[in-house]
């Protein structure tokens, strides 16, 4: 395999339930286990699926409008990640 890689995954559920929640779950793992760093943000995460993974909470500030929650998880992110020098 080649060099290892960083990534960020941003999810705003990392659990089980749902399919593109249990995809994205599988895809992490799949990339960890292929010797990859994955950091995942997200506003929840299920503890027993974050084994070896760094989890960064995104505040979910905006519940009450989907359209403003998806614009508030983009900014809260970029906070994070700004905070964080990633």
């Amino acid at each position: 395999m080649g060099k290892a890689l960083k990534i960020a995954i941003l999810v705003k559920r990392f659990t089980l339930s749902g399919g593109k929640e249990r995809y994205v779950v599988e895809l992490v793992h799949a990339l960890c286990r292929l010797g990859h760093h994955v950091d995942v943000f997200a506003c929840e995460a299920e503890p027993q699926l974050l084994n070896g993974i760094v989890f960064f909470r995104v505040p979910n500030r905006m519940r009450f409008s989907s359209v403003l929650n998806t614009i508030s998880f983009v900014r809260e992110t970029a906070k994070i990640l700004k905070d964080h020098d990633l």
